[in-house]
């Protein structure tokens, strides 16, 4: 798997419609509670590390919805902060891996205050 310099929310819009082996679609809301949002994307990365590579997307409903992740926990930005939980999700520490903020369309659909963040794997 082909690892992106960035991603934009066209390209996200552009994805294929429901469930692939490349990709996978996690709702902003999952973040409520950062346990189940940790354990559901250590599964995917996992997943991922296990098959070759792929391509996590974070604040995006499983229709395609971009529905946003926050911009900050605690002090610093979701961007930074994944990069930090990430290596250590899964049994063998994965170093692997990129972050992007998504570049948002003009106008976009993602909401205000929010991103949405890819992973690739």
């Amino acid at each position: 798997m082909n690892k992106r310099e960035k991603w934009t929310e066209s390209e996200i819009a552009e994805l294929p419609a429901g469930e692939q082996d490349y990709f996978e679609r996690k709702s902003g809301l999952l973040f409520q509670n950062q346990g189940e949002f940790l354990d559901t994307i250590a599964k995917a990365v996992s997943a991922f590390c296990n098959s070759g590579g792929g391509h996590l997307i974070l604040g995006v409903t499983d229709d395609g919805t971009p529905d946003g992740m926050p911009l900050v926990v605690g002090k610093a930005s979701i961007k930074d902060w994944l990069e930090q939980k990430l290596p250590n999700l899964v049994h063998y520490p994965i170093s692997d891996f990129r972050v992007h903020q998504v570049i948002k369309d003009n106008p976009s659909r993602i909401p205000k205050d929010t991103e949405v963040i890819v992973v690739d794997i």
